[in-house]
C-alpha cells in the first residue's frame, strides 16, 4: 500500500512523460512481452500515415511494426531482435517501414528490453525516429558526387587522409597515389605539389582562404597534365579537396582563342584588304606623275644635247633654245612637284608596310605560355591599325600613352586579342549610338600604372551597358547584340586571358545615356607571375 504522497508522486511523473512523449517528434512503442500487448503512440502513426480510428485499431498490435518492414530487412531485424531479447546485445538499426499511402520511409530504430530479477526480458521500448529525408539528401549528395569527374578527399589538419571519392585521373597525375588512412605525405609524390596543398590546408584551418588554383606537371610521356585545386574548409579539424583534371579544357581553350583570334582576322581581312588598297591606290597614281615627269626630263636632257652640240655653229641661239626646251618639259613644275610626288609614294609605301607588319604582330601567336616583357605602346598601335576599318567612319581615336610606362610581362598575341574584342565592342557601341547620322563618337585608349599594375583604358562614348546585362557581360556565349552579330565568346575570352592567365583584373565603368558610354579597364601585374597551367612544377613554382 503507497501513501497518498507516493501516490501524488507517481502522478505527477506520469504527467510529466506523458507531456514529454506527446512533445517528441519521434515514434514511440511500449511493448509488452508477457501479455503480448503494445501501445503506439500518436506521432508514430503520423509518421507513417495512419490516423483516426484505422490506427486506434491497429495500435495494439505488437507485429504492426515488424509487418511495415521492407522484405529485404525483415530477416536481419528479427535477428538483431533476437540477440537483443536473448543476449542483451544492442537493439539499433536504420529501417525502412511502408508508408500507409505507399513507398517506404527510412527510420532509425533503437530499443532497450526492462527485465525482470531473474534477467528475463518481460517489456520493450523502441523509439523511432523518422530520418527519411536526411537519408534521402545523403543518397543524393553521394550520387551527384559519384558523377561529377573530380578527385574529392576529406584531410584532417594533421595531413592523414579520412575520406576518398576518386575521380578521372589519367596517367601520370600526381593525385593517382591517394589513399584512405595514409598521409598527403606518403601519398603525393611531387613535393611542390604537396607542399603547397599542406600549406592550403593550414591556411583553411587558422581561418584564412585560399582561392582555387592551378597545377601542371609534365607526365613521364612528356605530356602537360594540368588540374584546378579548390580546398573547402569542412569542419574544426578537417577540409575537403576537390581536384579536377581540366588539361582538355585548357586545351579547347586554347584551341578557342586561336580559332576565335583566326576568325577575328577573318572578319577584319575585308577591311586590311580596303586600307591597304587605299595608300596603293595614291601609290601608283604619285608613281605615274612620277613617271611622266621623269619621261619629260629624259626629253629634256635629249633636247639638251643637241643644243650643245648645236652650241659651235650658233652659239647667240643657245640660250633661247635652252629656255624653249625647259617650258616643253615644264621643268619648274617637274623640279617642285617630283620630289613631293616621290616622298608621298614613299610614305604610302611606309603605310602598307605599316600595316602589315601590325598584321603580323597580331597574328603572330606567341609562345602562349611565356610571359615575355612588351611594349604595350606597339602592341595597342598594331591592333588599332589592324581594327581601322571597324572604327574609323565612325569614332575618332585618341591614344594617350605613358611615355615612361616599362615592358610589361605577358602574353603578347593574347592580350593584344583582347584589346581588339574590346575595341570592336566600343565600334559598335558608338555605330548604336550615332547610327546612319554621318556623326563619329569617340574611344580613348590610354595606359598608365601604380606601384603594382600597368593599366589600359579603353573609353567609348556609345550607348553604355544597360543596367540588367551588367552582372552577365562576362558570361560565355552572352551577349546583347543582335542575332548573327555576336558569339557572347569575345568578352568570356578576355576575361579568362586577363584574370585567369595574367592574374590581372578586367572590370568595366558605363552610364546608359546619349553623354555617357562605357570605359573597360584591364590591369596587368607589373611583376611577372606564371601564367595559368604553364609550367612544370618539377622544374619551376607552380601555380599551385
Amino acid at each position: 500500500m503507497i501513501s497518498a504522497a507516493e501516490r501524488d508522486d507517481l502522478l505527477a511523473k506520469a504527467e510529466l512523460l506523458d507531456a514529454l512523449l506527446s512533445a517528441t517528434q519521434d515514434g514511440l512503442v511500449d511493448w509488452d512481452l508477457v501479455r503480448g500487448k503494445a501501445s503506439y503512440n500518436a506521432r508514430w502513426g503520423l509518421m507513417l500515415g495512419f490516423d483516426g480510428d484505422e490506427f486506434r485499431q491497429l495500435s495494439e498490435d505488437p507485429e504492426l511494426w515488424r509487418l511495415l518492414i521492407h522484405p529485404d530487412e525483415k530477416e536481419s531485424t528479427a535477428q538483431l531482435l533476437e540477440d537483443h531479447l536473448k543476449d542483451d546485445w544492442p537493439f539499433s538499426t536504420t529501417l525502412r517501414l511502408r508508408h500507409r499511402t505507399g513507398g517506404y520511409r527510412h527510420i532509425l530504430c533503437r530499443g532497450v528490453a526492462h527485465r525482470d530479477l531473474q534477467g528475463r526480458a518481460v517489456r520493450m521500448t523502441i523509439i523511432f525516429s523518422n530520418i527519411d529525408e536526411q537519408v534521402r539528401g545523403e543518397e543524393r549528395q553521394r550520387a551527384l558526387i559519384s558523377a561529377l569527374p573530380d578527385t574529392l578527399f576529406r584531410v584532417r589538419a594533421d595531413g592523414v587522409i579520412v575520406g576518398l571519392k576518386r575521380g578521372a585521373e589519367r596517367s601520370g597525375s600526381p593525385f593517382l597515389g591517394l589513399r584512405e588512412g595514409s598521409t598527403l605525405r606518403e601519398c603525393i609524390s611531387v613535393h611542390d605539389v604537396r607542399s603547397r596543398l599542406e600549406k592550403a590546408i593550414a591556411t583553411h584551418h587558422v581561418g584564412g582562404s585560399f582561392e582555387p588554383q592551378t597545377v601542371q606537371i609534365t607526365s613521364g610521356t612528356n605530356a602537360a597534365i594540368q588540374h584546378e585545386v579548390r580546398v573547402v574548409h569542412s569542419g574544426d579539424d578537417e577540409s575537403v579537396c576537390i581536384v579536377r583534371d581540366i588539361t582538355e579544357q585548357r586545351e579547347l581553350e586554347s584551341r578557342l582563342l586561336e580559332n576565335q583570334k583566326l576568325g577575328a582576322i577573318g572578319q577584319l581581312a575585308a577591311g586590311v584588304a580596303h586600307e591597304i588598297n587605299t595608300p596603293m591606290q595614291f601609290i601608283g597614281d604619285n608613281l605615274h606623275f612620277a613617271k611622266g615627269a621623269i619621261d619629260d626630263l629624259l626629253s629634256l636632257t635629249e633636247n639638251l644635247k643637241a643644243i650643245a652640240e648645236d652650241a659651235a655653229t650658233d652659239p647667240a641661239s643657245v640660250a633661247a633654245s635652252i629656255v624653249e626646251a625647259e617650258d616643253q618639259a615644264d621643268f619648274d613644275y617637274a623640279r617642285k612637284t617630283l620630289p613631293l610626288v616621290l616622298e608621298r609614294a614613299l610614305n604610302g609605301v611606309q603605310r602598307v608596310s605599316q600595316i602589315v607588319r601590325a598584321l603580323k604582330t597580331f597574328a603572330h601567336p606567341g609562345d602562349g605560355n611565356s610571359l615575355v616583357p612588351t611594349d604595350l605602346k606597339s602592341l595597342i598601335e598594331s591592333t588599332v591599325i589592324v581594327a581601322s576599318n571597324e572604327w574609323k567612319y565612325v569614332a575618332d581615336i585618341d591614344l594617350q600613352f605613358d611615355d615612361e610606362m616599362p615592358p610589361i610581362p605577358c602574353l603578347g598575341g593574347e592580350l593584344n586579342q583582347v584589346v581588339l574584342n574590346l575595341l570592336v565592342n566600343a565600334s559598335h557601341a558608338i555605330t548604336a549610338m550615332v547610327g546612319q547620322s554621318g556623326e563619329k563618337g569617340r574611344i580613348v585608349i590610354s595606359t598608365s600604372r601604380d606601384s603594382t599594375h600597368a593599366e589600359i583604358r579603353i573609353a567609348d562614348s556609345g550607348t553604355g551597358i544597360p543596367e540588367h546585362a551588367r552582372a552577365r557581360v562576362f558570361e560565355q556565349f552572352f551577349t546583347t547584340k543582335e542575332v548573327g552579330k555576336g558569339t557572347g565568346q569575345g568578352l568570356s575570352l578576355a576575361y579568362s586571358c586577363v584574370v585567369k592567365r595574367h592574374h590581372g583584373s578586367l572590370h568595366f565603368e558605363t552610364e546608359v545615356g546619349e553623354t555617357h558610354g562605357t570605359t573597360f579597364v584591364i590591369r596587368i601585374p607589373l611583376e611577372a607571375r606564371t601564367p595559368a597551367a604553364s609550367q612544370n612544377p618539377l622544374n619551376s613554382p607552380s601555380q599551385f
